[in-house]
C-alpha cells in the first residue's frame, strides 16, 4: 500500500477544502482500519510552511525591519497544481 507524501496530502487538503479537523478523522478512521496512508497533520503543516519564501531583512539604522512574505491559499493550491 503506498503512503501520500506531505507535499500531496497538503494538495488533497486544499483540493478538497478539508478543515485541520476534518483531515484529522479521515487519517485515523483510516488508519484503524489499518490503512495508514496519511501523514500528520503537523507534517503537511510544515509542507505548507516550505512553500513560503524567506522574509526579507533590511537594517535601517540601528534598528532592523523584517517583512515576511505571505502565500495566500490560492498559492499555494496553483504550486500543487504545477507541482503534481
Amino acid at each position: 500500500m503506498w503512503k501520500y507524501l506531505e507535499d500531496e496530502a497538503l494538495c488533497l487538503l486544499i483540493d478538497a477544502q478539508l478543515s485541520e479537523r476534518q483531515y484529522t478523522t479521515i487519517r485515523l478512521q483510516a488508519k484503524a482500519k489499518g490503512a495508514n496512508i496519511y501523514p500528520a497533520y503537523k507534517n503537511i503543516r510544515a509542507a505548507k510552511e516550505r512553500c513560503y519564501p524567506d522574509p526579507v531583512t533590511a537594517t535601517v539604522g540601528a534598528k532592523t525591519v523584517c517583512r515576511p512574505y505571505s502565500i495566500s491559499q490560492q498559492d499555494v493550491y496553483f504550486l500543487c497544481k504545477e507541482l503534481f
